[in-house]
């Protein structure tokens, strides 16, 4: 009867909060799980699909207004939809892919605000929900390969290059050679911050040849002939992506 009127109805972990607070003890797990299964918390359980209905409200809301790049509000409403979506195991399986999904847009949103720090903790809550899922499914991998490009340019933008190598080195070797070209680019970028020249223009290179329509290859190529002194080739290389 107390939980009924408990700020527990709007915690995720409803069930953990309300037992520290009211009994003043740690709940262990086989304790949280126990009063799961009893009868008198039938309430708690609705409690609990009732949050996830309006995370999952928040979730479309704000993916409409990343769309509308309207990106502080986008993130508003991403983190409370974070906030309501259920995140104990009992409903890991059936949400992972949604809280992925929350995650991976708030983190898209915060590098649109220039806050790759932000970004990059989000993308690596996004990370742990994929490798829990462990789905065969080519949009789940293609969808955690996104999350691991853009924690890259997250750790580029902070300047840390060897993070982002990591991180590009894996996408490299579970993604399909035709769809390359996007993590080339970030692979030139990396070693470009690196200072390896020549290795740099390499990747660049061989992402206007993998892919002859993708535009951002050819003016990291550009960037790249222009530091070393290329201007005709860099202007060459411009007119090729118009």
């Amino acid at each position: 009867h107390k939980l009924r009127f408990s700020p527990a109805v709007v915690n995720a972990q409803a069930c953990k909060y309300w037992l520290n607070q009211v009994f003043d003890f740690k709940a262990d797990g086989s304790a949280r799980l126990s009063a799961m299964r009893q009868d008198n918390t039938t309430f708690l359980r609705r409690s609990m699909g009732h949050n996830r209905q309006e995370g999952l409200r928040l979730l479309q809301k704000g993916l409409g207004l990343l769309a509308d790049q309207e990106y502080l509000l986008a993130t508003n409403s991403l983190q409370n939809a974070i906030r309501l979506l259920p995140n104990t195991r009992r409903f890991n399986r059936k949400n992972s892919l949604t809280l992925f999904r929350a995650h991976l847009y708030t983190a898209q949103a915060e590098m649109a605000l220039g806050n790759p720090i932000k970004a990059s903790q989000h993308l690596t809550e996004a990370i742990g929900k994929g490798m829990d899922h462990k789905t065969r499914k080519t949009e789940w991998k293609r969808n955690l390969m996104q999350a691991y490009l853009l924690r890259s340019e997250a750790y580029l933008s902070m300047d840390m290059p060897l993070r982002a190598l990591e991180d590009a080195n894996w996408i490299n070797a579970h993604i399909e050679e035709a769809e390359k070209a996007p993590l080339l680019v970030i692979m030139s970028r990396i070693y470009h911050k690196l200072g390896d020249f020549e290795q740099a223009l390499a990747y660049a290179a061989y992402s206007v040849e993998l892919k002859p329509e993708f535009a951002p290859a050819y003016i990291q190529k550009a960037e790249l002939l222009l530091d070393l002194g290329a201007q005709e080739a860099a202007c060459e290389t411009i007119q090729q992506a118009r």
